[in-house]
């Protein structure tokens, strides 16, 4: 004892540390059942048990009904009598009673389960549906154990008299009735509305579901009603007997006479036209209890039918009619599906592009999912005799699996993700087009049963490709990314070295209906000739097999007028390939071996296109080609082109076979073994490395990088210093190309300069004339030979001087960055040359 302490009582220490621990017991105890109430809810709520759990309540809710208006017919509610063996068959456990008993049970179990899991219990037990769930289970439960006492149905036989047989019959009425009850479960089944399509879809269906549940509930109540107060031989005296109805247990009287019994198809008859009109008058309420019933169900219909009726204008108010129509997918014709950003003048260069008869997609159709409602501009486009019958606009987010869903993308043949090329922040746009091609790809691979859809997605900045390639579905084939700035950029440097090579780029990639009469000048016709021609990418016939590209060249152009210029071909990497490369790099292989399935250390496929390369050897059974053709019907007439001749191996076929290490290639089974690393210089923008090699790729040694570099470019040995490079004046430098304007992504516009296929005596100096120096490209480019920076202004004439204006050879002007746009990589739509 601790002295100080009174006997028979513990010290205050003691009693502290007692309660405290009592305390931290009780605290544990609450929070573990708080976790496992948590845990359960979450169950219910995210789980596929909780689902299956839901789903079963809702096919038992539904089966109970069913059961119910059975015993209707089976078990008919009669006027009390002396007949006892009348009395046991209505009132023995039968199979129904028994069935009833286990949905029951079950109902019971599902309650307590949600009870548990709700987060306010004293909430959930004064909800709807709580009181849905005991007005349905404890009926059959109640009936269930009275009918199946022992000796209930003997007693009942000793009751002979007449009112003992009443008070009796009376008892069985009552329980008879709550058991109608049951068919309150329909108000449980309204969780099939939850996985509707939209809000509006959500509302119709509850408005339905309301309105029938309303009179199937009405009309057993009311069958009830009037089955146990109305005699049969009033309701005989007031509609007649039943004439041409098939005869029930008891429909006849003592004299043999046929009574009429009402039937639950009867009252639900009478539910309907009361509600939905005036009602026709062949049948009407005897009871009073039924006259007020029908009040009671007219006053409740219109109150609740009214008010969602309400609540559906309002949801219809707010969705356009675009946000809730649906494409359904035809096996006879195959859609394509463009979404992103789009602006209306987009949309209609695109529908031109894509509907023009040079392609042969008159028959194909083009959903158009976009987050916002189609303003005049496109609603003039979608109403068009042009595009109207074969272009669907449906209001939704790639980002939202029911609008994917909605506009059957798992189905579709092609995916265009457009980006909007006047945006303020390129990042923003670049990121939220990434999401989109993820998101789709994800989708599709869901749905799809392993079904890999092209997906082109149309980027701004070339750096910004890694969001998309670094993800899973960024590595797999098929998908094509095209980045404005990029192209923009390479097209802005061959101008620079070929005056009009990027409108001849435009006239081979853009369809053109001009036409030119035999009045026309000369050179206009053969220019109008030329601009309808267009690039197709078209299968190769197998007669082909064995003849040099020049060869099969000769031949498409002789007997077909198309110009075949490239050709895919397989090339199997080197060993170490893989090795070279960041995993976050776009200069990966996009089939590698965790997409294609290969194993790890397989040689790795990727596909290249060579241009013009006269002493290959077409080879395989399935070769593309890219020709120059006046449509795409005349480029497939090379699919079934038969060129097969009897004469001897042509001297250029054979020298064709032995020539095949000038492009440093070796025909194998599986394709190309390997390829040199110097490549075709036009049409390489895919093959160039890319802007993620030189700023994302960090570890990559400096040495690997200049010696990847130097196998496609001319460069220095060593990175040459900004400071080095800046000039005050250039002097009388001649010949030079003067870019102005926005410095971002330089790295595509000094490559394509620098490109090994222009010889080293050819190379024109580029000078950078700009008011802030370029520290952030300059490390992008300092590589390159011959790059000189001025410190100055376009817009001051002595600055232009200084960086030799008045002997340049090209002029550049790239447009600025929009507020915001965080770089120039969004301003360079302005972008031009002169010279």
């Amino acid at each position: 004892m601790v002295d100080g302490a009174a006997p028979g009582r513990p010290s205050s220490s003691g009693e502290g540390l007692s309660s405290g621990w009592m305390s931290d017991k009780y605290s544990k105890m609450m929070k573990g059942k708080r976790n496992a109430r948590k845990r359960v809810e979450h169950w219910l709520q995210a789980s596929d048990g909780g689902y299956i759990l839901d789903s079963t309540n809702t096919v038992l809710s539904m089966l109970s009904c069913i059961l119910y208006v059975y015993e209707t017919y089976a078990k008919p509610y009669y006027q009390a009598g002396l007949d006892v063996e009348l009395l046991r068959w209505r009132v023995g456990i039968d199979w129904m009673d028994t069935v009833d008993f286990i949905f029951a049970c079950y109902f019971l179990f599902h309650f307590i389960v949600h009870l548990y899991a709700a987060e306010s219990r004293p909430h959930y037990i004064m909800s709807w549906t709580t009181f849905v769930d005991l007005l349905t289970v404890i009926p059959p439960l109640t009936c269930y154990s009275v009918l199946s006492q022992p000796g209930y149905v003997q007693r009942l036989e000793q009751q002979v008299d007449e009112a003992g047989a009443v008070r009796a019959t009376t008892r069985l009425a009552f329980l008879r009735f709550v058991r109608v009850f049951r068919i309150l479960r329909l108000f449980r089944m309204d969780r099939g509305h939850d996985h509707a399509s939209s809000d509006v879809s959500r509302q119709i269906f509850k408005v339905c579901f309301t309105l029938i549940s309303i009179a199937f509930i009405f009309a057993g109540i009311f069958y009830s009603c009037e089955s146990l107060m109305v005699e049969p031989a009033l309701m005989t005296d007031i509609w007649g007997p039943p004439l041409g109805r098939y005869p029930l247990r008891n429909d006849t009287n003592a004299d043999g006479d046929y009574e009429y019994k009402l039937l639950y198809h009867d009252v639900f008859y009478y539910t309907i036209i009361t509600i939905s009109t005036v009602g026709y008058g062949d049948f009407f309420p005897i009871s009073d209890w039924g006259k007020v019933l029908v009040s009671l169900m007219l006053a409740i219909t219109f109150v609740i039918i009214s008010k969602q009726t309400n609540r559906l204008l309002t949801l219809m108010g707010m969705q356009s009619v675009y946000a809730r129509h649906r494409f359904r997918a035809s096996t006879r014709a195959s859609h394509v599906m463009v979404c992103g950003n789009i602006q209306t003048q987009s949309a209609r260069d695109f529908l031109t592009e894509f509907f023009h008869p040079d392609h042969g997609q008159a028959d194909a159709k083009l959903v158009i999912l976009s987050p916002h409602t189609p303003d005049a501009g496109m609603e003039y486009i979608l109403r068009s005799a042009e595009f109207g019958a074969n272009t669907i606009y449906l209001e939704g987010s790639a980002m939202n699996e029911t609008d994917l869903v909605r506009c059957c993308a798992a189905e579709c043949e092609y995916v265009f993700i457009l980006a909007n090329k006047f945006c303020t922040d390129p990042q923003a746009e670049d990121a939220a087009t990434a999401l989109r091609a993820v998101s789709i790809k994800k989708h599709v691979a869901q749905n799809a049963n392993g079904k890999n859809i092209p997906v082109m997605l149309q980027l701004i900045r070339p750096e910004n490709k890694h969001q998309f390639t670094s993800s899973v579905y960024g590595r797999k084939e098929r998908s094509q990314i095209i980045c404005m700035d990029e192209i923009k950029l390479h097209l802005l440097a061959k101008s620079a070295l070929c005056p009009g090579f990027s409108t001849m780029v435009s006239n081979l990639i853009k369809s053109c209906d001009a036409e030119a009469d035999d009045s026309s000048p000369e050179w206009l016709q053969e220019y109008v000739q030329g601009v309808g021609q267009e690039i197709y990418r078209t299968k190769l016939s197998p007669s082909f097999r064995g003849k040099t590209f020049s060869e099969a060249a000769k031949y498409i152009y002789t007997e077909f007028s198309s110009t075949m210029f490239a050709i895919e071909v397989d090339v199997l990497d080197e060993p170490d390939e893989s090795s070279v490369t960041s995993k976050h790099s776009s200069w990966r292989n996009s089939n590698d071996a965790s997409v294609s399935g290969k194993q790890e250390g397989e040689p790795k496929r990727r596909t290249h296109v060579l241009l013009n390369p006269a002493w290959y050897v077409i080879g395989g059974e399935d070769t593309h080609v890219f020709v120059l053709a006046d449509d795409q019907e005349a480029a497939d007439e090379l699919t079934t082109a038969d060129c097969n001749d009897t004469d001897e191996k042509s001297v250029t076929r054979m020298l064709g076979e032995k020539a095949g290490d000038l492009f440093g290639h070796v025909i194998g089974k599986g394709g190309i073994k390997h390829m040199g690393r110097r490549k075709s210089s036009v049409g390489s923008m895919e093959d160039i490395p890319q802007y993620e090699l030189l700023q994302t790729d960090m570890n990559l040694q400096q040495s690997r990088r200049i010696s990847r570099l130097r196998a496609n470019y001319h460069v220095l040995k060593q990175p040459l210093p900004l400071e080095d490079a800046t000039w005050d004046t250039v002097g009388d430098m001649r010949g030079h190309v003067l870019l102005c304007g926005s410095t971002s992504a330089l790295f595509y516009f000094a490559a394509t300069l620098r490109s090994r296929s222009t010889p080293k005596s050819r190379l024109k100096n580029l000078v950078i004339l700009h008011p802030d120096p370029p520290h952030k490209a300059w490390g992008q480019i300092n590589l390159f030979p011959n790059i000189f920076y001025v410190q100055g202004s376009a817009l001051e004439p002595t600055d232009l001087a200084r960086a030799g204006v008045h002997g340049l050879a090209r002029a550049v002007i790239l447009s600025h960055a929009k507020p915001g746009g965080g770089g120039g990589g969004g301003g360079l739509g302005g972008g031009g040359g002169g010279g």
